[in-house]
């Protein structure tokens, strides 16, 4: 993960899943990256607009994924083969 990225997404792996603390701003909004983790990549993508914020999580392997959001709201995304995917939508 790029030096930038990394300290933006806040991402660790924690007792058998990927947790990330995003800090999402008007300035930059959006952060897309593709994290390393003991079970493999997970794909993130993660977008704030002025009503919503979406949390797009994947992978091949079946991962947790646990997001912090600003206001401490948990998310929780689990990726597996089957769905390969899921996207989370949390309104402001």
């Amino acid at each position: 993960i790029p030096y930038e990225v990394s300290h933006t997404i806040n991402a660790r792996w924690v007792d058998d899943h990927l947790e990330i603390r995003p800090i999402l701003t008007s300035v930059n909004p959006e952060i897309k990256a593709e994290i390393s983790t003991p079970k493999g990549i997970v794909r993130i993508e993660m977008k704030k607009t002025e009503k919503a914020i979406e949390l797009k999580a994947e992978s091949k392997n079946k991962i947790e994924v646990i997001a912090w959001l600003e206001n401490q709201e948990k998310i929780c995304i689990k990726t597996d083969k089957k769905t390969a995917e899921n996207l989370h939508s949390v309104t402001k």
